[in-house]
């Protein structure tokens, strides 16, 4: 009976995600439970869990599996337009705070030193 019942569910809320996707040709949804939803689906999709068929009727709404990729590369981007101030302040504030332990940190500071650098030879030059 409680597979029924998620199934109803999910089903709900896929139709939701698909009428949303035929209006406006993505997921950008502004219903948090449907945020929610579809942010629990790509958890159970990265982890192996979510069904088959699932992952079928989602592709087809063209979801994005991984969209935390496209932030931190986004944010990866924006690196580029800061000051050779504002990136020594940055790695100044990541030591002080005691970040250099996580994995995207240390391709953030890789990124700011390699800026920094062009940055400041660009004035010197």
């Amino acid at each position: 009976m409680e597979d029924k019942v998620l199934d109803k569910a999910w089903k709900k809320n896929f139709n939701k995600a698909k009428k949303h996707y035929q209006e406006y040709g993505n997921l950008d949804i502004e219903d948090k439970n449907i945020q929610i939803w579809l942010k629990k689906q790509r958890f159970l999709y990265k982890n192996g869990k979510l069904d088959f068929n699932k992952a079928v009727l989602l592709t087809s709404l063209d979801i994005d599996w991984f969209p935390e990729k496209k932030e931190y590369a986004k944010m990866l981007d924006t690196l580029e337009d800061m000051t050779a101030d504002e990136i020594q302040e940055s790695i100044e504030y990541q030591q002080l705070y005691n970040v250099s332990n996580n994995e995207n940190y240390l391709d953030i500071r890789e990124r700011l030193l390699s800026i920094l650098n062009r940055k400041l030879a660009l004035n010197n030059g």
